[in-house]
């Protein structure tokens, strides 16, 4: 991995999970992606990640519960959440589960790059 700083995103729709890598990888992140909260948990890889990007709304497990998992087992990396549906609610499980981000779909890429080096800077 070298200095790159280690981007994991887990979106479930693959388009968008494609385009939020590129995105990282043109900024000089290392990204390892997944589709849902279960393939990050089995694959136990959370903790080498420098930041989180996490979809609120996933099959199975949700990103919020998947968030306050890794976080009940361990180092949380700070965690930017994200949402195509966005309201107060979604705003507010994300704060409580310990996001320090939050963007609601669509957005930019560089919203994204501002999110991640934002969460970067407050860990």
């Amino acid at each position: 991995m070298g200095s790159m700083p280690l981007v994991i995103v887990v979106e479930d729709d693959e388009d968008l999970r494609r385009a939020f890598e590129r995105v990282l990888i043109a900024s000089g992140f290392a990204v390892r992606s997944f589709d849902s909260a279960e393939a990050l948990l089995d694959a136990r890889s959370a903790s080498e990640a420098a930041c989180l990007v996490v979809d609120i709304r996933l099959p199975g497990i949700s990103g919020v519960d998947m968030v306050r998992r890794l976080g009940a087992h361990g180092r949380l990396p700070p965690t930017v959440f994200i949402s195509a549906f966005d309201d107060v609610t979604n705003r507010k499980r994300a704060r409580d589960s310990g996001g320090v981000g939050y963007l609601a779909k669509p957005f930019l890429g560089s919203e994204l790059i501002t999110a991640v080096n934002l969460a970067l800077s407050r860990s």
